[in-house]
């Protein structure tokens, strides 16, 4: 694949400098105009005719009884690698803490020698000129749709951005940052339309599967305080897509911000809703014995099948379903950070299924060991831990 060697990165380290205030308009600000750029990104490399030749296969992870081959394109890369520059830009005592899922090495289509994007050019003909090492001459259109969409102002990302005053400040050098620049890489590479407008996407490699992850949490004590999720395969017209932005924010004393938005904002009939019945969306790879312990506890049919733990955590804050569980080591931080904090802000959480105790992050890159369960239901939360912690254990004795 053109221009792509994925790898391992490190974890960074926590600054101890002294406290370099950031407000949180600017912070949320910061990830919107960052990820809304990310999603127009998305849009244009996946509708290139040779988008093929940008993917690679990573890894094969084992995902319960299934292993899974693990995918990571070209878009995944540069997404990362531009969030990261613009996020620091905006905050530049962030440098060295906003962390990814993918370590960005990018190479010559050519020669296969190394190509720097530490710094991206800001100016078009220089830009191009990179993009044209990275990208194979053939794909000249991906490099203009490119260099169009690196070239807008930031104001032009935060267009419909309407939200009450905030008032909250963190101190940027106890802040650190989580990406995910594609999370369901495989629907983005599988590229289906979707079957079920408007519903959860319950059909393996379907677009609106594909999501772009951007959180912020407290490194002192691991709290996320700020997420953005980008949904770049929102809806369509014919082979048009729209993206929609999520956004939430919490403020780390009682009586701060609590705020959230979604640009732009949703129509009448597609508001943020209670779901009608109990829907409790999980991996089509957890154990049956769970999943009968779940639809014991919440009614027969109660669980349905998504793709995607950004996603599946997104299918909460619009109010298409009522909890996320997962009983697998298969998510990760950068999966959970940004929806986490949007789930906080419309006060419900993300905990460990197993003990129940609220996630907390840092710059270590494991999994979540024990599997997560969400809710805006705090009590749900509660429901799903009881319902199902026994289950799980004699499983993993069993598998002991």
């Amino acid at each position: 694949m053109a221009g792509l060697q994925p790898g391992s990165g490190g974890p960074a380290v926590v600054s101890e400098d002294e406290p370099a205030m950031v407000d949180a308009e600017h912070l949320v600000a910061t990830f919107v105009a960052a990820t809304a750029k990310a999603c127009e990104l998305a849009i244009a490399i996946r509708r290139s005719p040779a988008f093929s030749e940008m993917v690679k296969r990573k890894a094969d992870r084992q995902k319960g009884a299934e292993t899974t081959v693990d995918l990571v394109s070209l878009a995944d890369l540069l997404i990362q690698r531009i969030v990261q520059e613009d996020v620091v830009a905006a905050i530049p005592s962030l440098h060295g803490r906003v962390l990814g899922e993918e370590d960005c090495t990018f190479f010559d289509a050519k020669t296969g020698e190394s190509v720097s994007l530490e710094v991206i050019p800001k100016e078009e003909a220089e830009l191009k000129a990179l993009l044209t090492r990275i990208f194979p001459s053939h794909m000249d259109d991906v490099i203009c749709a490119i260099c169009s969409i690196l070239t807008k102002t930031r104001a032009e990302f935060l267009v419909g951005m309407i939200h009450d005053k905030m008032v909250s400040t963190f101190d940027a050098n106890d802040i650190a940052v989580w990406v995910d620049p594609l999370d369901s890489t495989s629907a983005y590479v599988k590229g289906k339309m979707p079957d079920r407008g408007g519903e959860i996407q319950d059909e393996s490699g379907a677009l609106p599967s594909t999501t772009v992850l951007v959180g912020a949490f407290i490194a002192s004590t691991g709290v996320p305080v700020c997420g953005v999720i980008g949904h770049p395969f929102s809806t369509h017209d014919g082979d048009a897509w729209t993206s929609r932005l999520y956004w939430g924010l919490i403020g780390i004393e009682d009586g701060d911000d609590r705020a959230t938005g979604v640009i732009p904002a949703p129509a009448a009939d597609e508001a943020m809703r209670i779901p009608k019945s109990c829907v409790i969306v999980r991996s089509k790879s957890e154990d049956e014995t769970v999943v009968d312990a779940i639809e014991s506890s919440f009614g027969a049919g109660a669980t349905l099948i998504a793709n995607g733990a950004g996603y599946k955590l997104l299918t909460l804050i619009r109010g298409l379903s009522t909890a996320y569980y997962l009983g697998l080591p298969t998510t990760y931080p950068w999966d959970t950070c940004g929806p986490h904090a949007i789930i906080r802000a419309l006060g419900g959480d993300v905990v460990d299924a197993r003990n129940g105790k609220t996630i907390r992050y840092s710059t270590d890159r494991s999994a979540h060991q024990d599997g997560v369960i969400a809710s805006l239901d705090l009590a749900i939360i509660d429901q799903l831990v009881a319902s199902t912690v026994q289950t799980a254990a004699e499983r993993s004795n069993e598998a002991q």
